[in-house]
């Protein structure tokens, strides 16, 4: 029994060894088929014979494809399918055409009525081959479409296509008609490789460029995050074939540039079939190199305002602002906002340029004052000696004025209340109109008022009485000589006091109008203020001696006639001071930034303050105001001096006491012209409305 269980095992051993020997010699056992796999055939070659002719009507005509197609034919033709015509009739029937096209491959059966398992396969392997050529030869076709579009979206542009890739591109069609599909790809491959390379040694030059800058110690954050979008754009490039081209291998540098490159991407699927956006590449890599350039402008432009700087401060002009500007300027450029930092650089040079030809003109000035003193020196002698004689009497004159104004005042203020204390009394005792508390109250306003008034006069009348018997030196002298004279000065004021009930109103309305602004008062300032920015602006081109005199002499101006319209406490202070806001190149004070307003401060408080004793004074002379404000805008140059170096007003001051006689005289000028217009113009129907009116 174990003997001939052996024996079996040893002929089962020696069965499977023939097989495998059969199989490795080519030598196959055939096995019949059933009518499943028949009809497996049959669908596999009615498949290729479609395919085939939808190649035929693209124009695509392949004799190997052709040769595999009669193979496929020729194995189903030695088979027999009489044992399955009538599946074939029920799987088919509803379709007339395609039972046909089943009928012409099975039309000669020989005498076989069986298929074998090595046909089927056969069969199988030519199915696979015949599509495997199928999608290689659409795959050419459709690499052959792309690159043509390709070529035909650059075709004005030699930088990325030239003649060599039109010729070829002409070239690899012939092939493709010819059948010869290995040619035509590779040709077509090369083409694309040939614009990825130049799209890639576009970018090569933007790297070189940034890594100039880097080695020169700029920041290239910004200019790299551009790189690195043009790097995205070329992910779609050929590299394994850019790499193996003899132009990118001969070149090492330019040869590992592109294999970082192409590592960004080894894990990414390339879509043979996108191509590299040039123009983007081209703007990405034309934005480097205007960045670039750029920088080194903005870095040159830096070092000569430094240098500028530098040297204008040791001359005493004034850098404030464009230092200022210049620190903005770097804080720009190490941030990379570079379009700020030049256009904030540019402003800084301007800034500094401008001063420069302030400070030129200033010399002028001064040069041009000095020349003046010397011209008229005798002239100025005489003027100080007059003003050293006559000084003192006016000064004396004019505190009798002052004085006698005010017991004038005080005169009239005691009669006005003394009025009010009977009408008091009246409306008290006589009408019964007002209670005892309220006349009570009044009483005792009216009372205090009264003695203080009392207590005055006497005070000033001493002051008036010891200034008349006190005649300057000048005087004596002139007394001593001219009797008529003495009588002129020493002639009593026989006026008599005026009394009138409207006065009553006088003791707070005139002070109140002084300090109250109506609309039409702010709406005036704003047109005063209109019209001097434009005749300014008009003027800005101009940066001469000339154009400084005029505009000192509209600043002057408008100052003047603005206090004629509107004379009311503060207007010229406000007027200043929108004047520094809204006009950037006023004389005197422009490129001074922060210093102007408190240089306007200076000189609008020491004019409201002068004008306010003017007023209280009441006098109404309009050379006052003139010379107010001619006097006060001569100043400006010490204010200024006095703020920027004091060190360089004790230094210079024979320069700024030029200027100051230069603003004078321009301002003078100015001044008196405004005082002209308004002469003529007070009395016009539009002013009396104005000034008067509600």
């Amino acid at each position: 029994m174990i003997l001939s269980k052996s024996i079996f095992l040893i002929l089962i051993l020696l069965n499977l060894n023939i097989l495998v020997n059969a199989v490795s010699n080519d030598v196959f056992v055939d096995a019949k088929v059933n009518a499943t796999y028949k009809l497996e055939l049959l669908e596999l070659t009615a498949d290729a014979d479609k395919k085939l002719q939808i190649l035929h009507q693209e124009n695509i005509n392949d004799p190997i494809l052709e040769n595999i197609f009669e193979k496929m034919k020729a194995e189903i033709k030695e088979g027999g399918f009489s044992d399955i015509i009538s599946v074939i009739k029920d799987q088919y029937g509803s379709n007339p055409e395609k039972l046909n096209q089943i009928y012409r491959y099975i039309s000669v059966t020989n005498k076989k009525t069986d298929l074998y398992l090595s046909e089927y396969s056969k069969v199988k392997d030519l199915h696979k081959e015949l599509n495997s050529r199928i999608d290689y030869i659409y795959e050419v076709n459709n690499l052959m479409i792309f690159i043509e579009q390709e070529v035909s979206k650059y075709s004005d542009n030699e930088e990325i296509v030239t003649n060599k890739e039109r010729e070829s591109l002409e070239l690899t069609k012939k092939y493709f008609d010819d059948d010869k599909y290995d040619l035509a790809k590779s040709t077509l491959t090369d083409i694309k490789v040939q614009i990825d390379i130049r799209a890639l040694g576009t970018l090569y030059t933007s790297k070189q460029i940034i890594n100039k800058l880097e080695n020169d110690g700029f920041s290239v954050a910004l200019i790299n995050d551009i790189f690195d979008s043009g790097v995205d754009e070329i992910s779609v490039a050929y590299f394994d074939e850019i790499l193996e081209d003899p132009k990118v291998a001969g070149d090492q540098e330019f040869y590992y540039f592109i294999q970082n490159i192409s590592l960004k991407f080894e894990n990414k699927s390339r879509n043979s079939f996108e191509g590299i956006d040039y123009i983007s590449i081209k703007s990405i890599a034309s934005n480097i190199d205007y960045i670039s350039t750029q920088i080194y402008r903005i870095n040159q432009t830096m070092g000569t305002v430094q240098v500028k700087l530098n040297s204008y401060q040791f001359k005493g002009i004034n850098i404030s602002m464009a230092e200022n500007e210049f620190k903005k300027a770097i804080t720009s450029f190490d941030q990379e906002r570079y379009d700020e930092a030049e256009s904030t650089l540019n402003k800084a040079n301007s800034d500094l340029e401008l001063e420069a030809t302030r400070m030129a003109v200033r010399k002028v000035l001064s040069k041009e004052s000095i020349n003046l003193l010397s011209k008229y020196k005798t002239h100025s002698i005489v003027l100080v000696i007059l003003l050293i004689i006559f000084g003192p009497i006016l000064l004396r004159r004019l505190r009798i004025s002052i004085n006698k104004k005010k017991l004038d005042n005080l005169n009239i203020e005691y009669d006005v209340l003394l009025e009010l204390l009977r009408k008091a009394q009246i409306d008290r005792y006589q009408k019964g109109v007002i209670d005892h508390a309220i006349y009570q109250i009044k009483l005792d306003q009216y009372t205090e008022k009264i003695s203080t008034i009392k207590s005055k006069i006497p005070v000033i009348n001493d002051i008036i009485k010891r200034l008349n018997k006190n005649p300057t030196i000048t005087e004596k002298i002139y007394f001593k000589f001219s009797g008529f004279i003495v009588k002129v000065f020493h002639v009593r004021n026989k006026k008599k006091k005026i009394f009138h009930k409207k006065l009553v109103k006088i003791k707070n309305s005139n002070l109140s109008e002084y300090f109250s602004y109506r609309k039409k008062d702010f709406i005036s300032l704003a047109v005063v203020i209109i019209l001097w920015a434009l005749i300014n602006n008009i003027m800005q081109p101009v940066i001469t001696f000339v154009k400084f005199a005029v505009a000192f002499s509209f600043m002057a101006f408008f100052i003047t006639l603005v206090y004629f319209m509107i004379r009311k406490f503060g207007i010229i202070l406000l007027l200043l001071l929108l004047g520094v806001f809204l006009i950037k190149s006023l004389p005197d004070l422009n490129g001074l930034g922060t210093k102007a307003y408190l240089i306007v401060l200076i000189t609008g408080g020491i004019f409201e303050l002068m004008q306010y004793i003017i007023y209280k004074l009441k006098i109404k002379n309009p050379v006052d105001i003139i010379l107010v404000t001619v006097i006060n805008l001569a100043f400006i140059p010490l204010w200024t001096g006095l703020l920027l170096s004091a060190r360089i007003v004790a230094s210079r001051w024979m320069d700024i006491l030029n200027l100051i006689l230069i603003d004078f005289f321009v301002g003078l000028i100015g001044a008196l012209i405004a005082f002209v217009l308004w002469f003529h113009l007070r009395t016009t129907k539009f002013i009396v409305k104005y000034k008067y009116g509600s």
